[in-house]
């Protein structure tokens, strides 16, 4: 299951851009990242298996970095350094 809901934001193996999103500001970029994070979560919180979307959460920050990189011509550390809490 976390393979298929790491599938879209994969390329090659790797975390990926998402070039569909890199015209969107970069509140929309972070938003839509995470509410698609939160609804698969809230979905598995009922299994009691939510441990196991560790690597989902890697892999969607991850690609998130990279578009949110590619859309401003800079590297994922600025920008991870820019957008974490």
């Amino acid at each position: 299951v976390v393979k298929a809901k790491c599938a879209p934001y994969l390329a090659r193996g790797n975390p990926a851009k998402r070039t569909a999103l890199i015209n969107s500001s970069d509140h929309a970029i972070v938003a839509t990242f995470g509410t698609v994070y939160r609804g698969v979560v809230q979905h598995y919180l009922l299994a009691g298996d939510v441990f196991r979307l560790h690597r989902l959460q890697w892999v969607m920050e991850t690609s998130m970095l990279k578009t949110l990189a590619a859309k401003h011509r800079s590297s994922v550390s600025k920008m991870a350094a820019k957008h974490k809490a």
